[in-house]
Formats: structure tokens, C-alpha cells, sequence
């Protein structure tokens, strides 16, 4: 099944991904640096010591999108779904906010997998 029929489409893709991905960069940095890049903890509880192991994962994979776009879509994809999974497994509620950055995450991988180039 063809998500993208055309080159305008994928042109389109891209830029949603590349400027949401920008957005939440911008957005996100700095707050992660003005903590001082915390580290993992004992006074935080399992989840939330992952998820400050997965931000800097997600921050990296939102720049390489911008060239390269399936490692960018992975360095995305994978550590936050894995971190909604951790959360299912140890029985928590997920932070749902992490799910923003599943949107440039995925539409890297659809553009990076279309048959239209």
C-alpha cells in the first residue's frame, strides 16, 4: 500500500516532520539543559529515571531526521515506544506528552520508506 503517491506529497512529509521535529527540539533543550542534563537518580522512581535516559536518545534522532531520515525515525520511534512498553510492563501510567515526538518519529519513517523518491 502506497502512503505517498506522489513528489509533492513527500515534499510535504518532509517538511511536517522536519519542522515539527525543530518545534519540539526548541522546546524541549531547554528544559532538558537548564536541569543540567539531569542523570538517573534514586529519588525518582524506574519510569521517570528511563525517560531521562530516552530524551537525549529522541533529541539526537530529531536532528539526523533533517538528513538522514530513517535514523532519525528510529533513534525516535524506538526508545519512546520502548519506554510506553517499560510503562505497561511495571504497571504505570505512561507520560502521554512523550507521545509528541512519535509525530516527526513516524513521518521520518514514511518518508524514508517511500517508493517515491
Amino acid at each position: 500500500m502506497k502512503i505517498i503517491h506522489n513528489k509533492n506529497h513527500l515534499r510535504i512529509v518532509r517538511w511536517i516532520a522536519r519542522i515539527s521535529a525543530g518545534m519540539i527540539f526548541l522546546f524541549v533543550t531547554p528544559f532538558y539543559v537548564g536541569y543540567g542534563f539531569p542523570m538517573p537518580n534514586a529519588t525518582l522512581s524506574w519510569l521517570e529515571n528511563l525517560w531521562l535516559i530516552i530524551i537525549p536518545f529522541f533529541l539526537i534522532g530529531l536532528l539526523l531526521g533533517w538528513k538522514w531520515e530513517r535514523v532519525g525515525g528510529f533513534m525516535i520511534s524506538i526508545p519512546v515506544l520502548s519506554g510506553f512498553i517499560a510503562a505497561l510492563f511495571i504497571r504505570e501510567d505512561p507520560s502521554w506528552v512523550m507521545a509528541v515526538p512519535l509525530i516527526p518519529g513516524v513521518l521520518y519513517l514514511i518518508s524514508a520508506y517511500s517508493p517515491v523518491k
